[in-house]
């Protein structure tokens, strides 16, 4: 969905910019993409790297001889995933890309919803988003979905419940003080989920909720998360409490496939 937002979004660009007479070729990318994790090791970013370095030098020996493919030729890059998370690890993994940044065969791309290290920050160049403004937030989330899945309403309480996790002073949500934990990159993932549920009563449900922003350990960030459900989403503790009784594991997987096999044509 947010892929063909992107791509539609690009095409609009490319044909602004001819009607001004301004025209550029881009180049055409393959991207073969890494889940960072708290539980990275570094001999699988290693290993991803290297496949990666594989892939790009065959493929350039595949065009090279290929004489009506000169002019086509497809980079091929690395997508480091929340390399944040990673950086977190007990194993730590990131140390291995100190030596991999010196003299890179391939581009390296790296998301993180905070800054890493020095180190690491010195062997990259960092290009940062600022945080989207309320209006910016409601004008992506219509754009995602069409109006025949949500009303102005439905979006504007995800975004009232997105801000006031993003806008909380009480570090409930900023584990090891990473002021930006959760992104504009979680509420986007919240929008699609809950543009899979159909009926009234689905939509009414926490899972899409739970599932981005539910993620951290500690009582105190559960315990706000509930009472910004409740503030923002007019229910009471016993509503919240009901539900996540129904949410078991085996029910969070099935509707993780269901969201897999679903798409949205606009």
């Amino acid at each position: 969905m947010l892929n063909s937002l992107s791509h539609s979004n690009i095409k609009k660009f490319h044909s602004e910019l001819r009607k001004c007479q301004f025209h550029f070729d881009m180049k055409a990318l393959h991207c073969i993409a890494f889940q960072g994790t708290r539980y990275c090791k570094p001999n699988a970013i290693k290993k991803i790297w290297d496949q990666t370095e594989k892939y790009s030098s065959d493929k350039k020996k595949r065009e090279s001889n290929d004489q009506k493919k000169i002019d086509e030729v497809i980079t091929t890059f690395l997508l480091f995933d929340e390399i944040g998370l990673a950086e977190q690890a007990k194993h730590n993994p990131l140390k291995i890309l100190h030596q991999l940044l010196e003299d890179p065969k391939i581009p390296f791309v790296g998301i993180s919803n905070w800054n890493l290290d020095a180190a690491k920050m010195n062997r990259m160049v960092m290009h940062f988003i600022p945080s989207l403004g309320h209006h910016d937030l409601i004008n992506t989330a219509t754009s995602i979905v069409s109006d025949k899945i949500f009303s102005n309403r439905d979006i504007k309480k995800m975004i009232k419940v997105y801000e006031e996790i993003t806008d909380c002073k009480m570090g409930a949500f900023s584990p090891n003080g990473n002021k930006h934990f959760f992104g504009a990159r979680d509420f986007y993932a919240l929008v699609k989920y809950q543009a899979t549920l159909i009926e009234p009563s689905q939509k009414r449900s926490l899972q899409g909720y739970l599932r981005n922003f539910g993620g951290l350990d500690q009582s105190k960030s559960k315990k706000k998360l509930n009472e910004i459900l409740a503030k923002k989403l007019n229910l009471t503790k016993n509503d919240i409490s009901q539900e996540l009784q129904t949410l078991t594991p085996d029910i969070r997987t099935k509707k993780f496939n269901r969201e897999k096999m679903y798409s949205i044509t606009k």
